[in-house]
């Protein structure tokens, strides 16, 4: 028996880990029960799950990288987790547009009372233009500190 565990519960109250990618090339976290471990050992297990996984590997729960937000990003490469910058970037691009959402629509707000009273709406066109063009930043970002620096909430350049 055990447990998988997604990207927001890594809650683990045991040592020890497995981690192995799954078919559809994500990577899954296990936790062999207290049951299990009664009935086998930890090689057992291991054993079992290298015979039906290619890649798996057996962690100290303390080296699993600790920012859970790229757990979607996460690779098994040379015994070890990495993180795939260009899943990063997607995972980044997908947080900027949920951010930029509800920024739009009050500029969108603000945008409709200026025009109304006729007032400059130049400043709102260049803060919507900014936020549209935010996820193409990370095209630009080379380490995963600068896609997690990046945010909606910046200063219009």
């Amino acid at each position: 028996m055990w447990l998988c565990l997604g990207p927001k519960l890594i809650i683990i109250f045991m040592s020890k880990v497995i981690i192995y990618e799954q078919q559809n090339g994500k990577v899954a976290i296990t936790v062999p029960s207290s049951e299990y471990l009664n009935l086998h050992s930890i090689e057992d297990l291991m054993s079992t799950m290298s015979t039906t996984i290619s890649s798996c590997i057996m962690l100290e729960e303390e080296f699993l990288p600790q920012d859970s937000i790229w757990f979607d990003a996460w690779e098994l490469k040379n015994g070890s987790i990495i993180i795939n910058l260009e899943k990063a970037k997607e995972i980044t691009k997908s947080r900027l547009r949920r951010e930029r959402s509800s920024l739009l629509s009050n500029l969108d707000v603000q945008f409709y009372k200026l025009l109304e009273s006729g007032a400059d709406t130049s400043e709102v066109v260049k803060q919507k233009q900014y936020l549209r063009d935010i996820t193409l930043s990370t095209d630009n970002c080379s380490t995963i500190e600068e896609l997690k620096n990046l945010t909606c909430y910046q200063t219009v350049q």
